[in-house]
């Protein structure tokens, strides 16, 4: 016969069950809901656009971003070890100012390329080549869940092979 815990352990094991689907269901999975936010020049989308209560921050990053995503980029993509098709962008510096580096740019948490102009830029201006990608399961690149740095880390890896292989 099986018998039930009941009491604290009982309520403690239902609590993380909980927990823990809702952390999954919210912060793991790419919801569908969830748009891309990577800026379109041809597609004004207004989740993007910074309204007049937007902090002086979100509109700068809003400029900075229609600055990122609207350079002449080359489309690039890899596979990741898990056979998942990760993308990015690549802006190459401008010839009279290169470095002759290469700077991976990668987003945080929820996020996706489009959304780190501010850094791109930083790094273009110094004269660098600029790799910002999408990870998975955001923007453009594959997936449906981000496992918070397990298989990312193994994705940046890629990255920079990709980089060390190319350059």
């Amino acid at each position: 016969a099986i018998q039930w815990i009941s009491g604290p352990a009982e309520s403690f094991a239902v609590y993380v069950a909980g927990t823990g689907a809702t952390v999954y269901a919210n912060a793991m999975r790419r919801p569908s809901s969830r748009p891309d936010r990577n800026y379109d020049p041809d597609e004004q989308k207004d989740y993007i656009v910074p309204t007049e209560k937007s902090s002086v921050y979100r509109q700068a990053a809003y400029n900075y971003n229609i600055w990122w995503n609207t350079r002449d980029r080359e489309s690039v993509e890899i596979v990741s070890t898990d056979g998942l098709r990760l993308r990015g962008g690549l802006l190459k510096a401008e010839e009279d100012r290169s470095v002759g580096r290469i700077a991976i740019v990668v987003h945080g948490h929820m996020c996706c390329a489009g959304e780190e102009g501010f850094i791109s830029k930083m790094f273009h201006d110094a004269g660098y080549d600029v790799l910002a990608v999408d990870q998975r399961a955001h923007g453009k690149s594959d997936g449906e869940t981000l496992t918070m740095g397990r298989l990312e880390a193994a994705d940046a890896v890629e990255w920079t092979r990709y980089v060390a292989d190319r350059f």
